[in-house]
């Protein structure tokens, strides 16, 4: 995330955006990479330019104080949280994130009969107890819906032998297969392969100098 470079930008004192003044009368745009045991954030005070980054643990609750401040001095906050797919996915990280913080690492087998009961069982503080039981809630109602479009999604794959096609890829599945489908259309109005990978962001960055070539993640 980058300030505004039209406003004075100003070193940004982490402990003070960590203990707003009262009365705060900034608007303040976060990013979050969630992670269930830390998360990273950018920040900037869309009024100064003032930015920054932090990492939050979850595990000795700095993250919910860092909000908590926030609120209680009356921020203007808008949090933006990496793109997560399937809502689905959120909900789990957090309900690892509340079975990680009481030590039980089940990965998936925490999904299972069993994994539930225990996680169900799990002594937890008060508003801890309340967030793990609106997390399964949701994710009770989250699941039918997700069932019924998956479902819809299988449907339409048996019509497109292109789709069937790309699912013989290793690790491509109904949904990735599709969307790449829908997405590039005719593959002919491509004149390489190279430009199809660039207008889906299948190409690695890269941070290149002289004679020395290096490759990063994809973009």
């Amino acid at each position: 995330m980058k300030p505004n470079n039209s406003r004075p930008r100003r070193s940004w004192s982490f402990a003070c955006f960590c203990r707003p003044p009262s009365n705060c009368e900034s608007a303040y745009a976060i990013d979050v990479d969630y992670d269930p045991s830390v998360q990273q954030i950018a920040f900037v005070n869309t009024d100064t330019g003032e930015c920054g980054e932090r990492r939050l643990s979850h595990s000795d609750r700095e993250a919910e104080k860092f909000y908590r401040e926030l609120k209680a001095a009356g921020c203007n906050v808008r949090v933006g949280m990496e793109a997560t797919g399937h809502a689905r996915w959120f909900e789990r990280l957090q309900l690892q994130a509340v079975a990680m913080n009481e030590g039980v690492r089940r990965k998936t087998a925490l999904w299972s009969k069993s994994g539930r009961a225990q996680l169900e069982s799990l002594w937890l503080a008060p508003w801890a107890a309340r967030r793990r039981h609106d997390l399964l809630e949701l994710l009770d109602r989250l699941n039918p819906t997700i069932e019924e479009l998956s479902a819809a999604v299988e449907q339409q794959v048996k019509h497109r032998p292109e789709v069937l096609r790309l699912m013989t890829h290793p690790g491509v599945g109904p949904i990735t297969a599709l969307a790449f489908v829908l997405i590039v259309d005719s593959a002919e109005r491509f004149a390489c392969g190279k430009q199809i990978a660039s207008y889906v962001g299948l190409i690695p960055g890269e941070d290149s100098s002289s004679d020395r070539r290096r490759l990063g993640h994809i973009t």
